[in-house]
């Protein structure tokens, strides 16, 4: 399983775990912290894959030329 799809279930499980009150109102701020800092690594992880896609993509051009 790469990092995107680990990041994006454990995404789902906070979700999950809030919909049904898995946490108490002291732990709120803890998980909102760890939650975010999911999504923080998600869109880096899909910045990476853009920049990649697009230096593999000059790299084409650049050897057809």
């Amino acid at each position: 399983m790469d990092k995107e799809k680990l990041f994006l279930h454990v995404l789902q499980l906070i979700d999950l775990a809030t919909k049904r009150g898995a946490w108490n109102g002291n732990e709120l701020q803890s998980v909102a912290t760890a939650r975010q800092s999911i999504v923080d690594a998600i869109n880096e992880s899909k910045d990476a894959a853009e920049e990649n896609l697009e230096t593999i993509t000059k790299d084409i051009k650049d050897k057809d030329d």
